[in-house]
């Protein structure tokens, strides 16, 4: 054997923690960047940071009056919901295990604004979701995360003070189908009690609701601040960003600095560089949602002037090519970001919609669940729509071919019953 010594050249990106933090900067929530501008106000001397006013993008519209960002006010917002801000900090706080942190955190963001878990999209095994889905109970209203109607309503009967609860939480468990037939007798049998105490029972289910709670919904609670706030002036559209977005940096360089002694002079210098990579990190993090915020609105014009059921589909991937940034991207400078619209609050996650096709072109997932809303809303309650009378509607008053599966879990993902149970159970 013969030994040698070889030179090689290689290039490797070292992830640095400045480059680390950079890219964490993207999916900082605001209440994340007033921290950590605040931290560097106070760990850099030489470094002052202030907020000012950012600038906006008028779409469409030759007015030279610049959009003032206001504040929310607490009147504004409902008084029934939780923000995905609120849970993330109650994660932090009640979960003290590094693994069942990350799970629970894991899930928020496939959290629906009815409480409900979006299965599908959740990138775990079923083992895992169900799992975070019991952790969540611990910080959560009860049924927060609920995979199914009886799930969500078996988790508020365990919380709740109702009596005979064995009996209730049993019938959610193993007899809702029979209720939902009325086969009030065979369930009384197989649990072994009274027909008045099962009636008793369900006169306590109905107290409950189909649904866990309302996250940060459409309706604004006084927690919240957008990181976007769209205005409408006719047919023009024109965005604001978040005073955090661009603050103004300014680095303070002493007098004949380069007479000091070499540790002071590296002093200098280090916090020289410092202002340099936070200057920058954070005019990348204002041009990546400019830019992005630029590009959505035109796609989804429609829905900033007409509403949510205008929503056109849209993926992160088309985005990201338009702009010609990563997937990864997109999905940072979207998380834990809030826009605010004419017709309500939205997570910036809502602007990305699945497609669907119809016998006339694509629809969005949102689109089809408002019909859907809708069809039930005006149905009559003593005769209630099924699933499958729901899909021939939709085809034949909106040309949208969908199977009674597919009408099911967007009804369950609504939050709504099926037919037998949202007729009068007793």
């Amino acid at each position: 054997m013969q030994l040698s010594l070889q030179a090689k050249q290689q290039m490797q990106l070292t992830m640095t923690p400045q480059l680390r933090q950079a890219i964490d900067m993207l999916h900082y929530s605001i209440d994340e960047m007033d921290e950590l501008l605040a931290e560097e106000n106070e760990r850099s001397p030489l470094i002052t940071i202030q907020l000012r006013r950012t600038r906006s993008n008028r779409s469409k519209s030759n007015e030279s009056s610049e959009p003032q960002w206001v504040e929310p006010s607490s009147e504004q917002y409902g008084d029934n919901s939780i923000s995905y801000d609120e849970l993330a900090q109650l994660v932090r706080l009640q979960f003290h295990n590094q693994q069942e942190r990350q799970l629970v955190l894991a899930l928020l963001p496939y959290i629906q604004s009815n409480g409900y878990l979006d299965t599908e999209a959740v990138p775990l095994q079923r083992t895992l979701i169900e799992k975070g889905v019991n952790l969540l109970q611990q910080i959560g209203p009860p049924g927060i995360g609920a995979m199914s109607v009886e799930q969500c309503l078996y988790f508020q009967a365990k919380e709740a003070e109702i009596e005979n609860k064995t009996l209730v939480l049993q019938i959610i468990q193993f007899h809702l189908q029979d209720l939902a037939k009325q086969q009030l007798k065979e369930i009384a049998t197989e649990c072994e009690v009274t027909l008045e105490e099962v009636i008793d029972a369900i006169q306590e289910i109905r107290t409950l609701q189909p649904y866990p709670c309302q996250i940060d919904t459409y309706e604004k609670v006084d927690t919240l601040i957008p990181d976007v706030m769209i205005e409408r002036d006719g047919d023009a559209l024109f965005f604001a960003i978040h005073p955090t977005y661009a603050p103004t940096i300014t680095f303070h360089q002493p007098e004949h600095w380069q007479q000091y002694d070499d540790e002071a002079k590296q002093f200098v210098r280090d916090q020289q560089l410092r202002y340099y990579w936070l200057k920058r990190s954070l005019e990348k993090r204002y041009e990546t949602l400019h830019r992005f915020m630029t590009h959505v609105i035109e796609r989804q014009r429609s829905f900033f002037l007409q509403g949510e059921t205008e929503l056109q589909p849209l993926t992160m991937r088309e985005v990201a090519e338009q702009l010609n940034v990563h997937e990864s991207t997109i999905s940072r400078v979207t998380m834990n970001k809030w826009l605010e619209t004419p017709h309500g609050i939205y997570p910036f996650k809502q602007l990305f919609q699945p497609k669907i096709q119809t016998a006339t072109g694509v629809v969005s997932r949102t689109k089809v669940q408002h019909l859907i809303q809708h069809c039930i809303e005006k149905e009559n309650p003593k005769a209630p729509l099924s699933d499958q009378q729901i899909a021939s509607h939709l085809a034949f008053q909106h040309e949208i071919k969908i199977s009674r599966r597919t009408v099911q879990k967007y009804r369950e993902a609504l939050g709504i019953s099926s037919s037998r149970m949202r007729k009068q159970l007793v």
